[in-house]
Protein backbone atom coordinates (compact mmCIF):
# COMPACT_ATOMS: atom_id res chain seq x y z
CA UNK A 1 0.00 0.00 0.00
CA UNK A 2 1.14 3.14 -1.13
CA UNK A 3 2.57 5.45 2.05
CA UNK A 4 0.22 8.36 1.64
CA UNK A 5 -2.94 6.21 0.30
CA UNK A 6 -5.44 6.22 2.73
CA UNK A 7 -5.98 2.84 5.43
CA UNK A 8 -9.65 3.46 3.81
CA UNK A 9 -10.45 5.20 0.24
CA UNK A 10 -14.55 5.17 0.43
CA UNK A 11 -16.96 5.97 4.09
CA UNK A 12 -18.47 2.91 3.15
CA UNK A 13 -15.42 0.70 3.76
CA UNK A 14 -14.42 2.48 6.77
CA UNK A 15 -17.98 2.14 7.76
CA UNK A 16 -17.75 -2.10 7.19
CA UNK A 17 -14.95 -2.15 9.75
CA UNK A 18 -16.12 0.14 12.62
CA UNK A 19 -19.44 -2.32 12.04
CA UNK A 20 -17.19 -5.60 11.99
CA UNK A 21 -15.22 -4.22 15.21
CA UNK A 22 -18.48 -2.74 17.50
CA UNK A 23 -19.86 -6.53 16.52
CA UNK A 24 -16.88 -8.07 17.63
CA UNK A 25 -17.39 -6.26 21.27
CA UNK A 26 -21.42 -6.23 21.25
CA UNK A 27 -21.89 -9.95 19.74
CA UNK A 28 -25.67 -8.46 18.80
CA UNK A 29 -26.26 -6.72 15.73
CA UNK A 30 -29.76 -5.54 16.17
CA UNK A 31 -27.92 -3.18 18.94
CA UNK A 32 -25.75 -1.46 16.25
CA UNK A 33 -27.98 1.11 14.16
CA UNK A 34 -26.21 2.74 10.81
CA UNK A 35 -28.03 6.06 10.67
CA UNK A 36 -27.24 7.45 6.71
CA UNK A 37 -28.64 11.19 7.75
CA UNK A 38 -25.75 11.29 9.70
CA UNK A 39 -23.56 8.77 8.25
CA UNK A 40 -23.11 7.63 11.46
CA UNK A 41 -23.24 4.76 13.38
CA UNK A 42 -25.44 4.46 17.00
CA UNK A 43 -24.66 1.93 19.88
CA UNK A 44 -26.07 1.58 23.35
CA UNK A 45 -23.20 2.88 25.31
CA UNK A 46 -23.34 0.29 28.28
CA UNK A 47 -22.62 -2.40 25.59
CA UNK A 48 -18.79 -0.60 24.64
CA UNK A 49 -17.77 1.03 27.68
CA UNK A 50 -14.84 -1.03 27.57
CA UNK A 51 -14.13 -0.23 23.77
CA UNK A 52 -14.27 3.40 24.70
CA UNK A 53 -12.74 3.62 28.05
CA UNK A 54 -14.65 5.56 29.11
CA UNK A 55 -14.14 6.88 32.95
CA UNK A 56 -16.53 9.23 33.49
CA UNK A 57 -20.22 7.95 35.38
CA UNK A 58 -22.20 11.04 33.43
CA UNK A 59 -22.37 9.46 30.05
CA UNK A 60 -25.11 9.77 27.54
CA UNK A 61 -27.10 6.42 26.89
CA UNK A 62 -25.97 6.20 23.31
CA UNK A 63 -22.69 7.11 21.59
CA UNK A 64 -22.81 7.93 17.92
CA UNK A 65 -19.58 6.98 15.70
CA UNK A 66 -19.76 10.23 13.12
CA UNK A 67 -17.94 8.78 9.99
CA UNK A 68 -15.41 10.78 7.60
CA UNK A 69 -12.96 9.87 5.75
CA UNK A 70 -10.21 12.97 4.94
CA UNK A 71 -11.47 15.43 7.63
CA UNK A 72 -9.47 18.47 7.05
CA UNK A 73 -11.83 21.25 8.04
CA UNK A 74 -13.41 21.71 11.52
CA UNK A 75 -17.22 23.32 10.24
CA UNK A 76 -17.61 19.45 8.30
CA UNK A 77 -17.52 18.38 12.04
CA UNK A 78 -19.65 20.99 13.34
CA UNK A 79 -22.53 20.64 11.13
CA UNK A 80 -23.00 17.20 11.93
CA UNK A 81 -22.63 17.75 15.68
CA UNK A 82 -25.13 20.61 15.37
CA UNK A 83 -28.19 18.26 13.40
CA UNK A 84 -27.28 15.71 16.41
CA UNK A 85 -27.79 17.39 18.91
CA UNK A 86 -31.04 18.87 18.04
CA UNK A 87 -32.14 14.98 17.71
CA UNK A 88 -30.10 13.72 21.01
CA UNK A 89 -29.70 16.95 23.24
CA UNK A 90 -26.89 15.75 25.57
CA UNK A 91 -27.75 12.36 26.64
CA UNK A 92 -24.70 11.21 23.91
CA UNK A 93 -21.46 10.59 23.33
CA UNK A 94 -19.46 11.30 20.40
CA UNK A 95 -16.63 9.48 18.45
CA UNK A 96 -15.45 11.08 15.15
CA UNK A 97 -13.69 8.33 13.71
CA UNK A 98 -11.43 9.42 10.29
CA UNK A 99 -9.08 8.02 7.97
CA UNK A 100 -6.85 10.90 7.65
CA UNK A 101 -4.99 12.42 10.75
CA UNK A 102 -7.36 14.64 12.78
CA UNK A 103 -4.77 15.53 15.69
CA UNK A 104 -5.14 18.96 14.78
CA UNK A 105 -8.62 19.36 15.10
CA UNK A 106 -9.30 17.57 17.77
CA UNK A 107 -8.33 20.82 20.26
CA UNK A 108 -10.80 22.90 18.40
CA UNK A 109 -14.02 21.25 19.53
CA UNK A 110 -15.35 21.41 22.89
CA UNK A 111 -18.98 20.20 23.77
CA UNK A 112 -20.91 19.70 27.05
CA UNK A 113 -20.84 15.80 26.28
CA UNK A 114 -18.33 12.92 25.86
CA UNK A 115 -16.32 13.11 22.93
CA UNK A 116 -13.21 11.14 21.54
CA UNK A 117 -11.39 10.92 18.03
CA UNK A 118 -10.66 7.78 16.16
CA UNK A 119 -7.52 9.15 13.77
CA UNK A 120 -5.50 7.67 11.53
CA UNK A 121 -3.32 6.11 14.37
CA UNK A 122 -6.30 4.60 16.05
CA UNK A 123 -7.21 2.93 12.82
CA UNK A 124 -3.70 1.19 12.46
CA UNK A 125 -4.03 -0.12 15.68
CA UNK A 126 -7.39 -1.78 15.37
CA UNK A 127 -6.41 -2.81 12.03
CA UNK A 128 -3.51 -4.61 13.19
CA UNK A 129 -5.27 -6.82 15.31
CA UNK A 130 -8.21 -7.36 12.82
CA UNK A 131 -6.77 -7.70 10.09
CA UNK A 132 -9.18 -10.48 8.36
CA UNK A 133 -12.07 -7.81 9.41
CA UNK A 134 -9.88 -4.92 7.61
CA UNK A 135 -9.68 -6.84 4.56
CA UNK A 136 -13.75 -7.79 4.21
CA UNK A 137 -14.71 -4.07 4.53
CA UNK A 138 -12.22 -3.31 1.41
CA UNK A 139 -13.47 -3.12 -2.15
CA UNK A 140 -11.33 -6.09 -3.57
CA UNK A 141 -9.54 -4.10 -5.57
CA UNK A 142 -7.75 -2.68 -2.45
CA UNK A 143 -6.87 -6.45 -1.59
CA UNK A 144 -3.77 -5.70 -3.93
CA UNK A 145 -0.23 -3.99 -3.18
CA UNK A 146 -1.87 -3.42 0.46
CA UNK A 147 0.75 -3.61 3.08
CA UNK A 148 -1.71 -4.71 5.40
CA UNK A 149 -3.46 -7.41 3.21
CA UNK A 150 -0.14 -8.65 2.25
CA UNK A 151 1.03 -8.99 6.12
CA UNK A 152 -2.22 -11.38 6.65
CA UNK A 153 -1.14 -14.73 7.86
CA UNK A 154 -2.96 -18.01 9.68
CA UNK A 155 -2.91 -16.42 13.39
CA UNK A 156 -5.15 -13.62 11.64
CA UNK A 157 -7.74 -16.41 10.59
CA UNK A 158 -7.15 -17.96 13.21
CA UNK A 159 -8.38 -15.00 15.48
CA UNK A 160 -10.73 -14.15 12.91
CA UNK A 161 -12.25 -17.98 13.16
CA UNK A 162 -12.54 -17.83 16.97
CA UNK A 163 -14.21 -14.39 16.88
CA UNK A 164 -16.32 -15.63 14.18
CA UNK A 165 -17.59 -18.78 15.98
CA UNK A 166 -17.91 -16.96 19.18
CA UNK A 167 -20.63 -14.51 17.65
CA UNK A 168 -22.25 -17.19 16.04
CA UNK A 169 -22.36 -19.19 19.41
CA UNK A 170 -24.04 -15.81 21.03
CA UNK A 171 -26.39 -16.10 18.27
CA UNK A 172 -27.43 -19.54 19.05
CA UNK A 173 -27.67 -19.22 22.54
CA UNK A 174 -29.93 -16.81 22.39
CA UNK A 175 -32.03 -19.11 19.97
CA UNK A 176 -31.55 -16.27 17.16
CA UNK A 177 -30.73 -18.76 14.45
CA UNK A 178 -32.38 -20.89 11.54
CA UNK A 179 -30.34 -23.43 10.12
CA UNK A 180 -30.24 -24.22 6.33
CA UNK A 181 -29.10 -26.97 5.30
CA UNK A 182 -27.22 -28.80 2.05
CA UNK A 183 -26.14 -31.76 0.30
CA UNK A 184 -23.28 -31.89 3.05
CA UNK A 185 -25.32 -32.75 6.00
CA UNK A 186 -26.89 -36.22 3.45
CA UNK A 187 -23.45 -37.18 2.03
CA UNK A 188 -22.61 -37.78 6.12
CA UNK A 189 -25.66 -40.14 6.55
CA UNK A 190 -23.56 -41.99 2.97
CA UNK A 191 -26.32 -40.13 0.40
CA UNK A 192 -24.24 -39.59 -3.30
CA UNK A 193 -23.14 -36.01 -4.47
CA UNK A 194 -24.62 -34.25 -7.07
CA UNK A 195 -21.89 -35.22 -9.45
CA UNK A 196 -22.22 -39.35 -8.02
CA UNK A 197 -26.05 -38.72 -8.39
CA UNK A 198 -25.04 -37.68 -12.36
CA UNK A 199 -22.58 -40.42 -13.17
CA UNK A 200 -25.58 -43.11 -11.38
CA UNK A 201 -27.79 -41.93 -14.68
CA UNK A 202 -24.99 -41.86 -17.44
CA UNK A 203 -24.05 -45.76 -15.84
CA UNK A 204 -27.95 -46.55 -16.33
CA UNK A 205 -28.28 -45.15 -19.98
CA UNK A 206 -24.98 -46.54 -20.57
CA UNK A 207 -26.21 -50.32 -19.90
CA UNK A 208 -29.52 -50.29 -21.19
CA UNK A 209 -29.27 -48.28 -24.81
CA UNK A 210 -25.30 -48.26 -25.01
CA UNK A 211 -25.49 -44.54 -25.78
CA UNK A 212 -22.65 -42.42 -25.54
CA UNK A 213 -24.03 -39.87 -23.52
CA UNK A 214 -20.66 -37.54 -22.99
CA UNK A 215 -20.94 -36.60 -26.99
CA UNK A 216 -24.42 -35.63 -26.58
CA UNK A 217 -23.52 -33.47 -23.85
CA UNK A 218 -20.93 -31.75 -25.66
CA UNK A 219 -23.59 -30.39 -28.00
CA UNK A 220 -26.33 -29.34 -26.02
CA UNK A 221 -24.41 -28.44 -22.85
CA UNK A 222 -22.52 -30.28 -19.61
CA UNK A 223 -23.85 -28.55 -17.02
CA UNK A 224 -25.64 -30.84 -14.06
CA UNK A 225 -29.26 -28.78 -15.07
CA UNK A 226 -28.84 -30.00 -18.06
CA UNK A 227 -27.37 -33.57 -17.83
CA UNK A 228 -30.28 -34.18 -15.57
CA UNK A 229 -32.40 -33.28 -18.35
CA UNK A 230 -31.63 -35.17 -20.90
CA UNK A 231 -31.75 -38.21 -17.87
CA UNK A 232 -35.19 -37.62 -17.15
CA UNK A 233 -35.77 -37.31 -20.99
CA UNK A 234 -34.62 -40.48 -21.86
CA UNK A 235 -35.29 -42.53 -18.47
CA UNK A 236 -38.52 -44.37 -17.71
CA UNK A 237 -40.45 -42.44 -15.09
CA UNK A 238 -39.63 -45.33 -12.65
CA UNK A 239 -36.33 -45.84 -13.75
CA UNK A 240 -35.53 -41.97 -13.02
CA UNK A 241 -37.08 -42.09 -9.77
CA UNK A 242 -35.48 -44.94 -8.87
CA UNK A 243 -31.59 -43.96 -9.17
CA UNK A 244 -32.92 -40.88 -7.17
CA UNK A 245 -33.59 -42.73 -4.37
CA UNK A 246 -30.67 -45.29 -4.43
CA UNK A 247 -28.19 -42.68 -4.51
CA UNK A 248 -29.85 -41.41 -1.49
CA UNK A 249 -30.58 -44.66 0.35
CA UNK A 250 -28.21 -47.33 -0.65
CA UNK A 251 -25.87 -46.78 2.55
CA UNK A 252 -28.89 -46.54 4.69
CA UNK A 253 -28.87 -47.05 8.24
CA UNK A 254 -31.26 -46.38 10.77
CA UNK A 255 -30.58 -43.59 12.79
CA UNK A 256 -28.83 -44.18 16.38
CA UNK A 257 -27.46 -41.99 18.69
CA UNK A 258 -24.22 -43.76 18.59
CA UNK A 259 -23.89 -42.50 14.78
CA UNK A 260 -21.08 -39.46 14.62
CA UNK A 261 -22.82 -37.61 11.88
CA UNK A 262 -23.28 -34.43 10.81
CA UNK A 263 -27.27 -35.04 10.68
CA UNK A 264 -26.91 -36.60 13.93
CA UNK A 265 -25.57 -33.28 15.60
CA UNK A 266 -28.03 -31.04 13.98
CA UNK A 267 -30.82 -32.78 15.14
CA UNK A 268 -28.96 -32.21 18.65
CA UNK A 269 -29.04 -28.41 18.41
CA UNK A 270 -32.09 -28.13 16.61
CA UNK A 271 -33.68 -30.53 19.40
CA UNK A 272 -31.50 -27.37 21.58
CA UNK A 273 -33.35 -24.88 20.03
CA UNK A 274 -36.84 -26.11 19.56
CA UNK A 275 -38.10 -23.67 22.29
CA UNK A 276 -37.60 -20.83 20.24
CA UNK A 277 -40.61 -19.35 18.71
CA UNK A 278 -39.13 -18.17 15.34
CA UNK A 279 -36.66 -21.22 14.77
CA UNK A 280 -37.02 -22.94 11.27
CA UNK A 281 -34.94 -25.35 9.17
CA UNK A 282 -34.72 -24.66 5.85
CA UNK A 283 -32.97 -28.16 3.98
CA UNK A 284 -32.24 -28.11 -0.27
CA UNK A 285 -31.75 -32.06 0.31
CA UNK A 286 -34.52 -34.38 -0.74
CA UNK A 287 -34.25 -37.34 2.03
CA UNK A 288 -35.26 -36.93 5.48
CA UNK A 289 -32.30 -38.94 7.38
CA UNK A 290 -32.79 -35.65 9.58
CA UNK A 291 -36.39 -36.09 10.42
CA UNK A 292 -35.77 -39.73 11.46
CA UNK A 293 -33.23 -38.24 13.76
CA UNK A 294 -35.23 -35.87 14.97
CA UNK A 295 -38.10 -38.81 15.44
CA UNK A 296 -35.31 -40.42 17.59
CA UNK A 297 -34.78 -37.59 20.03
CA UNK A 298 -38.94 -37.26 20.06
CA UNK A 299 -38.56 -33.30 18.43
CA UNK A 300 -42.14 -32.88 16.88
CA UNK A 301 -41.46 -30.81 13.46
CA UNK A 302 -43.53 -30.02 10.76
CA UNK A 303 -42.65 -31.10 6.70
CA UNK A 304 -43.30 -28.36 4.45
CA UNK A 305 -42.34 -29.56 0.48
CA UNK A 306 -45.45 -28.07 -1.29
CA UNK A 307 -47.56 -25.49 -0.85
CA UNK A 308 -50.35 -27.07 0.38
CA UNK A 309 -48.43 -28.02 3.49
CA UNK A 310 -49.81 -26.00 6.45
CA UNK A 311 -47.64 -25.48 9.44
CA UNK A 312 -49.48 -26.88 12.75
CA UNK A 313 -46.94 -24.91 14.70
CA UNK A 314 -43.92 -27.23 15.33
CA UNK A 315 -40.28 -26.61 14.11
CA UNK A 316 -41.18 -26.41 10.40
CA UNK A 317 -38.56 -27.93 8.11
CA UNK A 318 -38.98 -26.34 4.35
CA UNK A 319 -37.38 -28.61 1.23
CA UNK A 320 -37.60 -26.29 -1.19
CA UNK A 321 -35.68 -28.64 -3.74
CA UNK A 322 -39.02 -31.83 -2.80
CA UNK A 323 -39.06 -34.48 -1.16
CA UNK A 324 -37.87 -38.21 -1.30
CA UNK A 325 -38.68 -40.12 2.27
CA UNK A 326 -37.46 -43.22 2.99
CA UNK A 327 -40.89 -45.54 2.89
CA UNK A 328 -41.24 -48.93 3.63
CA UNK A 329 -37.77 -49.77 4.90
CA UNK A 330 -37.45 -53.65 5.75
CA UNK A 331 -34.64 -53.87 8.13
CA UNK A 332 -33.41 -57.33 7.51
CA UNK A 333 -33.41 -56.88 3.46
CA UNK A 334 -30.83 -57.28 1.27
CA UNK A 335 -31.18 -54.26 -0.84
CA UNK A 336 -33.30 -51.69 0.24
CA UNK A 337 -36.57 -52.00 -1.95
CA UNK A 338 -38.09 -49.04 -4.27
CA UNK A 339 -41.36 -49.02 -4.78
CA UNK A 340 -42.68 -46.46 -7.08
CA UNK A 341 -45.84 -46.48 -5.92
CA UNK A 342 -44.98 -44.87 -2.77
CA UNK A 343 -43.98 -41.83 -3.90
CA UNK A 344 -45.75 -41.10 -7.50
CA UNK A 345 -47.53 -38.24 -6.58
CA UNK A 346 -46.94 -35.30 -4.70
CA UNK A 347 -43.46 -36.90 -3.52
CA UNK A 348 -42.07 -36.92 -7.34
CA UNK A 349 -43.26 -33.99 -8.56
CA UNK A 350 -41.82 -32.08 -5.71
CA UNK A 351 -38.45 -33.07 -6.74
CA UNK A 352 -36.19 -30.23 -8.51
CA UNK A 353 -33.26 -31.23 -10.07
CA UNK A 354 -33.63 -30.68 -14.06
CA UNK A 355 -32.41 -27.45 -15.96
CA UNK A 356 -36.61 -26.84 -16.64
CA UNK A 357 -37.53 -27.43 -13.12
CA UNK A 358 -35.21 -24.73 -11.65
CA UNK A 359 -36.18 -22.47 -14.69
CA UNK A 360 -39.89 -22.96 -13.66
CA UNK A 361 -39.03 -22.71 -9.91
CA UNK A 362 -37.07 -19.98 -9.81
CA UNK A 363 -38.16 -17.58 -12.95
CA UNK A 364 -41.52 -17.51 -10.59
CA UNK A 365 -41.00 -15.06 -8.03
CA UNK A 366 -45.02 -15.69 -6.47
CA UNK A 367 -43.20 -19.47 -6.13
CA UNK A 368 -43.51 -20.81 -2.48
CA UNK A 369 -39.94 -21.96 -2.45
CA UNK A 370 -38.78 -18.71 -3.72
CA UNK A 371 -40.79 -16.60 -1.18
CA UNK A 372 -39.46 -18.93 1.63
CA UNK A 373 -35.82 -18.87 0.55
CA UNK A 374 -36.17 -14.69 0.45
CA UNK A 375 -37.97 -14.65 4.42
CA UNK A 376 -35.32 -16.79 5.39
CA UNK A 377 -32.35 -15.05 3.75
CA UNK A 378 -34.66 -11.82 4.86
CA UNK A 379 -35.52 -12.31 8.49
CA UNK A 380 -33.39 -14.80 10.07
CA UNK A 381 -29.77 -15.33 11.10
CA UNK A 382 -28.75 -18.05 9.13
CA UNK A 383 -26.62 -20.58 9.81
CA UNK A 384 -25.38 -22.18 6.36
CA UNK A 385 -24.31 -26.05 7.00
CA UNK A 386 -23.40 -28.28 4.00
CA UNK A 387 -23.69 -25.80 2.05
CA UNK A 388 -20.87 -24.55 -0.85
CA UNK A 389 -22.89 -21.56 -1.95
CA UNK A 390 -21.67 -21.58 -5.37
CA UNK A 391 -25.97 -21.95 -7.03
CA UNK A 392 -26.07 -18.90 -9.08
CA UNK A 393 -29.85 -19.32 -7.63
CA UNK A 394 -29.41 -19.54 -4.04
CA UNK A 395 -26.67 -16.68 -4.58
CA UNK A 396 -28.98 -14.13 -5.96
CA UNK A 397 -31.47 -14.48 -2.97
CA UNK A 398 -29.31 -14.03 -0.66
CA UNK A 399 -27.90 -10.79 -2.27
CA UNK A 400 -31.59 -9.56 -3.16
CA UNK A 401 -31.78 -10.14 0.66
CA UNK A 402 -28.79 -8.50 1.83
CA UNK A 403 -30.24 -4.57 2.10
CA UNK A 404 -31.77 -6.33 5.12
CA UNK A 405 -28.29 -6.33 6.91
CA UNK A 406 -29.08 -9.66 8.13
CA UNK A 407 -25.56 -11.15 8.60
CA UNK A 408 -25.63 -15.00 7.85
CA UNK A 409 -23.26 -17.16 8.85
CA UNK A 410 -21.19 -20.46 6.82
CA UNK A 411 -19.49 -23.50 7.39
CA UNK A 412 -17.17 -24.31 5.06
CA UNK A 413 -14.50 -26.83 3.98
CA UNK A 414 -11.18 -24.79 2.74
CA UNK A 415 -9.45 -27.40 1.02
CA UNK A 416 -5.89 -26.43 0.32
CA UNK A 417 -6.61 -22.87 -0.15
CA UNK A 418 -3.72 -19.98 0.53
CA UNK A 419 -4.05 -17.26 2.72
CA UNK A 420 -4.65 -15.06 -0.51
CA UNK A 421 -7.33 -17.40 -1.59
CA UNK A 422 -9.05 -17.25 2.20
CA UNK A 423 -8.50 -13.56 2.29
CA UNK A 424 -10.60 -12.51 -1.41
CA UNK A 425 -12.98 -15.39 -0.57
CA UNK A 426 -13.73 -14.49 2.57
CA UNK A 427 -14.41 -10.61 1.93
CA UNK A 428 -16.53 -11.84 -1.56
CA UNK A 429 -18.85 -14.15 1.04
CA UNK A 430 -18.55 -11.39 3.85
CA UNK A 431 -20.36 -8.96 0.58
CA UNK A 432 -22.95 -11.01 0.14
CA UNK A 433 -23.91 -11.04 4.03
CA UNK A 434 -22.38 -14.58 4.76
CA UNK A 435 -19.38 -14.88 7.42
CA UNK A 436 -17.52 -18.13 6.55
CA UNK A 437 -16.04 -19.88 9.43
CA UNK A 438 -13.22 -21.81 7.12
CA UNK A 439 -12.74 -26.02 8.35
CA UNK A 440 -9.66 -27.64 7.43
CA UNK A 441 -11.48 -31.13 7.72
CA UNK A 442 -15.11 -32.32 7.73
CA UNK A 443 -15.54 -33.40 10.64
CA UNK A 444 -14.63 -30.14 12.18
CA UNK A 445 -17.96 -28.91 11.69
CA UNK A 446 -19.43 -31.44 13.71
CA UNK A 447 -17.25 -30.76 16.46
CA UNK A 448 -18.28 -27.10 15.91
CA UNK A 449 -22.03 -28.03 15.98
CA UNK A 450 -21.34 -30.28 18.74
CA UNK A 451 -19.84 -27.19 20.49
CA UNK A 452 -23.01 -25.18 20.30
CA UNK A 453 -25.34 -28.38 21.59
CA UNK A 454 -22.74 -28.34 24.69
CA UNK A 455 -22.89 -24.61 25.15
CA UNK A 456 -19.37 -24.60 25.25
CA UNK A 457 -16.35 -22.09 24.77
CA UNK A 458 -14.07 -22.04 21.68
CA UNK A 459 -11.90 -24.06 23.42
CA UNK A 460 -14.48 -26.54 23.85
CA UNK A 461 -15.75 -26.20 20.49
CA UNK A 462 -12.04 -27.68 18.77
CA UNK A 463 -10.23 -29.97 20.25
Amino acid sequence: MNKKELLFDNVDSLKRFIIYILNDRIREIEDITVDDRFNSINVKTDKIVDLLKIKDKNIGDTTIFLLFLDLKKIKNINIQLNRIEKEFENDINIVIVSASDIENLIKKIEKKYWIDFWGKDKLEELVKVNRVYYSNSLDISRLYNNKNIDEINELDFKTYRINTIENLKSVVDRKRISLVLGAGVSCSEGALSWKSLIANFESELNSRCGINISQVLNKIGDSDLISAQLYRELLTENTYYEIIFRSIYNNYKIPDKKYDTLANCIACLIKKCAIARDFRVMTYNYDNYLEQYLDYYSVIYDVMFESSNTQKGNIPIYHVHGYFPMIGYEKNSEQIKFDFSHYKGIYADSIKLTEDDYNTMYNDAYKWQIGTQLSFFRENKCLFIGCSLTDPNIRRLIRMAEKERKKHFAIIYKGDMSIIDLVIATNHFSRMGVDVIWTSSYDECKDIIKGFVNNCGYNGLIN
